[in-house]
């Protein structure tokens, strides 16, 4: 959204994403380590946009108010989602051996 003007905003369809099978299948530190660093650098990225750019418009089948703020916004509580789960998956298993 930021390099061309309304762009078609496709759905993410998990099914088949090769994308996903090659990251599920690596070590989990090497997930953590390259999730930090990724969202480091958008981090970084995303404190240098003007308010322009933050409200530069995609197209999306879905949401007709469809921007860079929502995009994130919208990530970040889909991350949060998935960071829910995995402390649910994680409690049943008790205290972290030290």
């Amino acid at each position: 959204m930021l390099a061309e003007d309304n762009p078609a905003i496709t759905r993410y369809e998990p099914d088949g994403d090769e994308q996903f099978e090659k990251m599920a299948s690596k070590p989990a530190q090497d997930s953590l380590t390259g999730f930090l660093e990724n969202r480091e650098r958008l981090a970084q990225h995303l404190a240098e946009l003007t308010p322009v750019e933050w409200h530069r418009r995609g197209a999306h089948p879905e949401f007709a108010n469809y921007d860079v703020h929502f995009q994130v916004e919208y990530m970040a509580h889909h991350e949060a989602h998935h960071i829910y789960q995995m402390f649910q998956r994680r409690v049943p298993l008790g205290k972290i051996p030290h």
